[in-house]
This record gives structure tokens, C-alpha cells and sequence, in this order.
């Protein structure tokens, strides 16, 4: 077959191939385009967003809690770096345990808004990670996410709970052993009795690790509930003692 005749065939091919090239490429492109021009993507996810207009002063606080601290309290820097106001619509936690506001709901070009923060330690052990996360009214904008990793000591076990008593005894007394926490070491240095009748006294078992509270009722307290306070090279900490005579 002449030349001539087959060229009409091999431009159809050539036009078809430019076409599927392009359908391919035009989304890569668009995307490289997008991302050049600042805009970011979310790790995990194919959302493209807009490039940011708060600047997070700090997103990741590690906070040491004190052993007996009930409340622990931080603060969070957001900064606008864009030309326009960026309002605040919430502020959302990821556990009760946690609350978080804001000091401002408009952030003028050049300001800044704080957001305090407050975390319920009571009764809890270990590290613990927490997220907030910060609403705007910005266009195609995830929120803002500030973490907060709460390093807590473990408290040292007192037992038993329930002790006994022999009643109107000269040498009237009882006691209980203080122990530290697996693999931990712990000075205790002092123990105080806040609510109850009695007095207490701390002896060394072993230094670092075990210790014994000695409890001396007062006369008149046949049965009664001894709130004890105890000082420790990590902090302070409180425990109930039921004490019962015989």
C-alpha cells in the first residue's frame, strides 16, 4: 500500500494517544500546580487544603504532672499571619477529662488569640495524650490540632485500707506499709493526719521503697476514718485509712 494512504491512519493513532495522555496528565498537573501555589495535603487523607493563615506558636507541649496534682493548666499561641480576620467558630477536646476555650473569637491580621487549656489529673497514672482542636471560618481548612502529652506518676500503694485496733490499751496502736510503685524508687519524707483521731509516726523499712506508718488512735476513737496525708520526693498525696478497735 502507498505511503500516502496509511499517514490519515497514523495521525487517528497519534491524535488518539496525545488525548490519553492528556487525561492522564491533566490531574497530575492540576495538582502539582495546586501544591506549588501552597497549598498542603493532609497526611492520610486526599483533601487539598489551603495553605494556613494561624501560625501555632507551639503544637506539642510534654507537661510532667507532680504526684498528687489534681489540675494541670496550659496555654496555646495562635498568630494570623494573613491579611485578613480569622474568627474562631470552636474549640472541640477528644476527652472530658479536658477543657479548652478561647481567650478571642476574631483574630485581626497581626494578632494573636490564646487557647487555655485544662486538664483533670485526679485519680490517673501514666502518660496520656490529649488533642484540641481549633475551628475556623477559613475556606477548605481542616482544624487547627494542638497536642498535649501528660507524663503522670504512678502513687505509691498503702495497705491495708482497714486496720485494727485494741482499744484502751496502754500501748494502743496499729500500722500500715507504704510501697513504691514497681521499678520506681520514692523517699518518704513525712506523713500528716488531716482528718480523724490519731497521730502518726513513719519508720524505714527499706529505704526507697517500703515504709511503715505507725497509727496511735486517741482515746475515745473506737472506730473512725483517718485521712492521711503523705509527702514524697514526687509530690504529695492523700489516702483514707478506716480504723476499727476491738
Amino acid at each position: 500500500m502507498p505511503m500516502s494512504l496509511r499517514q490519515p491512519k497514523m495521525v487517528k493513532m497519534c491524535t488518539g494517544a496525545v488525548g490519553l495522555l492528556r487525561k492522564v496528565l491533566a490531574p497530575a498537573i492540576w495538582v502539582a500546580c495546586a501544591f506549588g501555589a501552597g497549598a498542603t495535603q493532609t497526611e492520610g487523607r486526599n483533601d487539598i487544603v489551603a495553605p494556613p493563615a494561624l501560625y501555632k506558636l507551639e503544637d506539642n507541649l510534654n507537661i510532667h504532672v507532680s504526684l498528687g496534682q489534681r489540675s494541670v493548666q496550659t496555654q496555646f499561641f495562635l498568630i494570623n499571619r494573613s491579611p485578613n480576620p480569622v474568627h474562631i467558630k470552636g474549640v472541640r477536646t477528644d476527652c472530658s477529662c479536658t477543657h479548652a476555650v478561647a481567650t478571642n473569637e476574631t483574630i485581626q491580621p497581626g494578632g494573636d488569640a490564646i487557647i487555655s487549656a485544662s486538664f483533670d489529673t485526679a485519680g490517673r497514672e501514666g502518660v496520656q495524650s490529649h488533642v484540641i482542636s481549633v475551628y475556623t471560618d477559613e475556606p477548605i481548612r481542616l482544624p487547627y490540632e494542638l497536642h498535649v502529652q501528660l507524663d503522670l506518676p504512678t502513687a505509691p500503694t498503702i495497705q491495708p485500707r482497714a486496720v485494727l485496733w485494741r482499744a484502751n490499751h496502754e500501748s494502743a496502736k496499729t500500722q500500715v506499709l507504704v510501697t513504691a510503685p514497681a521499678g520506681q524508687t520514692m523517699d518518704l519524707q513525712s506523713a500528716t493526719v488531716i482528718e480523724g483521731r490519731a497521730k502518726v509516726s513513719v519508720e524505714t523499712i527499706k529505704a526507697g521503697s517500703v515504709y511503715r506508718l505507725i497509727l496511735i488512735p486517741s482515746s475515745g476513737a473506737f472506730t473512725d476514718i483517718l485521712k492521711l496525708s503523705l509527702s514524697c520526693t514526687s509530690g504529695q498525696v492523700d489516702y483514707f485509712v478506716h480504723l476499727r478497735a476491738l
